[in-house]
């Protein structure tokens, strides 16, 4: 049907994508590889639901065209930030950290992923690059002590808010003392 074009590209490979997770599910290898090959090999394909065949790819143990097509949706910056650090150690392992470093540091300038600058600081460590590897070693700590501080002030707000709420209550006015919003909110110096 997909090479006959009976029907329509995305519904076709959504439903093939089903069915090979199916035999994947029933233990039939065989009929999964069938599909996943068939899938990987079509660009049109790849043009409708890259990460469906992607999942496919993975499950029939085709590492390869796993890889070739993750590494064009992140060099396209379609690639989930949840995938992101997954697709490159898969990079790393079929191509070598250089190539890996590469990808994971074009799209780390413009998306926050978890757990990248760990995965590049072990990518630049693997490729001698140890002066890299300190830095974005560096650059880690501090994104994890941005993030603790950006919760602890989150957690801050959120204590302020329930305050004015409660005192809104208690006084049955709406207006709220000044004395009771200056206990609530703590004063923290911000920055270094």
């Amino acid at each position: 049907w997909l090479t006959e074009e009976r029907g329509r590209p995305n519904d076709l490979v959504r439903a093939l994508c089903v069915l090979g997770m199916r035999c994947h599910e029933a233990g039939d290898q065989a009929a999964l590889m069938r599909i996943a090959v068939v899938l990987a090999g079509r660009e049109d394909v790849l043009d409708n639901l890259p990460l469906w065949v992607a999942d496919l790819c993975l499950l029939a143990g085709l590492g390869e065209q796993t890889v070739v097509i993750e590494e064009q949706l992140l060099a396209d910056g379609k690639l989930f930030n949840n995938r992101c650090v997954p697709a490159l150690k898969r990079m790393l392992e079929a191509d070598g950290p250089a190539r890996a470093l590469e990808l994971g540091t074009t799209f780390g300038d413009s998306r926050r992923v978890d757990g990248l600058l760990t995965f590049l600081s072990e990518a630049a460590s693997a490729t001698g690059d140890q002066e890299l590897s300190q830095q974005l070693q560096e650059a880690g700590v501090a994104d994890e002590a941005a993030k603790q501080r950006l919760k602890e002030m989150d957690e801050a707000e959120k204590a302020a808010a329930e305050a004015v709420a409660a005192a809104k209550t208690s006084t049955g006015k709406g207006s709220v003392p000044a004395s009771t919003m200056m206990q609530a909110i703590p004063l923290k110096l911000i920055g270094p």
